[in-house]
């Protein structure tokens, strides 16, 4: 994997740039991952919050994770699509 990535929204509004390599990388099956993602799991890269940057208008909401934490989950506004989350 590249020390460096970058992706975004289809529609190019909200772009993300990450650098270094990720701490964590998997699937999650809770009911929140499942209903965001439409599919049977949500695909998760985790990396640290100083190495990861966002351009472009995200919304926050608050919600507690299956193991109880509070997740603020990014939602572009024009679709409510999910971009990312931070723990």
């Amino acid at each position: 994997m590249s020390k460096t990535f970058t992706g975004g929204y289809l529609c190019g509004a909200v772009r993300y740039e990450g650098s270094g390599y990720p701490v964590i990388a998997g699937h999650c099956h809770c009911t929140d991952c499942r209903k965001a993602s439409g599919t049977g799991h949500g695909s998760h890269m985790g990396m640290m919050e100083d190495a990861f940057s966002v351009s472009g208008e995200v919304n926050f909401f608050d919600a507690p994770a299956d193991s109880g934490n509070i997740v603020s989950r990014g939602i572009y506004p024009n679709c409510a699509s999910a971009i990312y989350s931070k723990y």
